[in-house]
């Protein structure tokens, strides 16, 4: 299959709809919300649909922002100051330590990671 052949085309409201509302479900069902910050997150209506969801309903110290790149950083800006964030762009092991100390400040009672 050529790739360039496939258009992407918006879902119809009757998915849009669905999609929403499943969403939403697993979000409040959710202990912890982890958002992937990135340029291609920030620009994303699904993902700024998700995040402003959780930022208005969700306990502000279970969600935790992992910072892709510069770029997505800069842009989600105004709103990650009300989460605790967590460089996701240098070595693996420096991530993994992070995201667990900021699990455990977070009030996570044993280690994630």
């Amino acid at each position: 299959m050529n790739i360039s052949m496939v258009r992407a085309e918006r879902p119809g409201p009757e998915i849009v709809v669905a999609y929403k509302r499943r969403i939403l479900k697993a979000l409040s069902r959710s202990a912890w919300i982890v958002v992937a910050v990135s340029a291609a997150a920030a620009s994303s209506e699904w993902v700024g649909f998700e995040f402003a969801w959780a930022l208005r309903n969700h306990n502000h110290r279970r969600i935790l922002a992992l910072i892709l790149d510069e770029a997505g950083k800069r842009a989600l800006s105004p709103v990650l100051r009300f989460v605790r964030t967590v460089p996701a762009f240098e070595t693996s092991k420096d991530t993994e330590l992070a995201i667990s100390r900021a699990l455990q400040r977070s009030g996570a009672r044993e280690p994630v990671i």
